[in-house]
């Protein structure tokens, strides 16, 4: 299982354009008249749509790890239940299928939906909805989807990073660090990272972990992005002891199935050890329904997610968030108040 990634600004809108065709038969076939390719069983004719990733697609991916990472591509339509989907690689053209019959897609996530990501990992990077209602008739020549990226912000500003302790109370990010983070680990190559502070041999720890859309809002496309599994991992960084294990049982308690649902809420316990440790999430996602029978993707916190992430200020691909666990001060780590 894995992802949903995200990662800082990895794209900042990547047009994908879909032209209905009439006069290539791209499946060898016998092109029937006026660019029908065959019919469904209720003898409605079936037109061929060529999804082209280049031109305006490629200048608008404008930081340099997008237009090198983002090599695979997956469009979901939902045409009243009945799904239609195809998926290519980076130098390719899209091929799909669709009835032309006057049905009109709304800018919905839940009628048509587009995923860009990593092919290897499978690494969601971006989502992409039509750019207008779209009617699929004779007089159709093309479609557009638009593409933000998914992001994430672990950083030192305890306002706006997309990482939060919320429960205990008197460990709430946003109250208790009054807007700014004041722990940081520092790694050998003098990169700072934050620490949020929890106690130790404590249950019930809550916590949140949003994503974001570099353009919009996020909110536009999580009813097309349906999780099918959803996993909290962790990593212990420092501690006293050689069977350091500082907590137990992270879990995210509110995508067991469905829809995204964000923030995600984590909740995990801790034990009576005190230390840093990481802590990571992995979503599985599909294409608008299982149903549809699409790829499963897999959304992280970053593109190298066991690793710290120390931001988007500092372009870092990792998805680990640190967690301070109890008193820090009786353990060997050596934490600096000043970030």
């Amino acid at each position: 299982m894995k992802t949903l990634v995200l990662k800082k600004a990895i794209i900042a809108a990547v047009i994908v354009l879909a032209v209905v065709t009439a006069s290539c038969d791209f499946f060898g076939g016998p092109k029937i008249d006026d660019g029908i390719v065959g019919y469904t069983e209720d003898g409605r004719p079936l037109v061929q749509l060529t999804i082209g990733t280049g031109g305006s697609a490629g200048r608008a991916m404008a930081h340099e790890f997008a237009v090198g990472a983002v090599d695979f591509y997956e469009v979901v339509f939902n045409q009243n239940g009945t799904y239609y989907r195809t998926s290519w690689h980076k130098g390719q053209t899209g091929i799909i299928i669709l009835p032309r019959d006057g049905h009109e897609y709304q800018v919905d996530a839940t009628e048509a939906i587009c995923f860009a990501g990593i092919y290897s990992s499978k690494l969601l990077l971006a989502v992409g909805l039509l750019d207008v209602a779209t009617t699929i008739d004779i007089n159709t020549t093309e479609v557009t989807f638009e593409l933000v990226s998914l992001n994430t912000d672990v950083s030192f500003d305890a306002l706006t990073t997309t990482f939060k302790i919320t429960e205990p109370v008197e460990y709430f990010t946003e109250v208790i660090l009054g807007g700014t983070i004041l722990h940081k680990y520092e790694d050998i190559r003098n990169q700072a990272y934050p620490i949020y502070l929890v106690p130790n041999d404590t249950s019930g720890i809550e916590a949140t972990y949003d994503i974001t859309a570099s353009a919009g809002d996020i909110g536009d496309y999580v009813s097309g992005i349906i999780v099918t599994e959803a996993e909290v991992r962790t990593h212990a960084y420092y501690g006293p002891d050689d069977d350091y294990a500082p907590i137990n049982s992270p879990t995210i308690t509110n995508n067991p199935a469905g829809a995204l649902a964000l923030p995600l809420e984590l909740a995990f316990d801790t034990r009576d050890n005190n230390g840093l440790c990481g802590i990571f999430i992995e979503l599985t996602v599909q294409a608008i329904d299982v149903a549809a029978g699409g790829i499963e993707w897999n959304i992280w916190g970053g593109t190298f997610n066991h690793q710290l992430d120390a931001g988007k200020d500092v372009l870092s691909r990792g998805g680990a968030v640190l967690l301070g666990i109890g008193d820090l001060s009786s353990t060997y780590i050596i934490v600096n108040a000043d970030p």
